[in-house]
């Protein structure tokens, strides 16, 4: 399946659009960028520092939550867990 993000209009993933158009969510740098603000919120709130995507491949931050995303995206997150996103969430862009 190929899929496009709705922020970038980047393509990905294999497939034919024209027979089974295109399935939506967000590039892994548009997920990100999306998902920052509200983690930083949430590590603050859970008595963390508001560091989320700050870190150049180092954290003290041991119990924090947000920890192994932050430092490995590439690992935990793949492009189908991007277009997953959309769908568990709800977010969905208007044109």
């Amino acid at each position: 399946m190929k899929y496009q993000c709705i922020k970038c209009q980047v393509i990905w993933g294999n497939g034919d659009p024209e027979e089974k158009f295109y399935s939506h969510g967000l590039c892994l740098s548009c997920l990100k960028e999306t998902i920052t603000p509200l983690y930083r919120k949430r590590q603050k709130a859970e008595g963390n520092f508001d560091c989320f995507s700050k870190a150049c491949g180092y954290c003290d931050q041991i119990d924090c939550k947000y920890r192994g995303l932050c430092l490995f995206p590439h690992l935990l997150l793949n492009q189908q867990a991007v277009s997953n996103f959309s769908s568990k969430t709800g977010f969905e862009a208007t044109r």
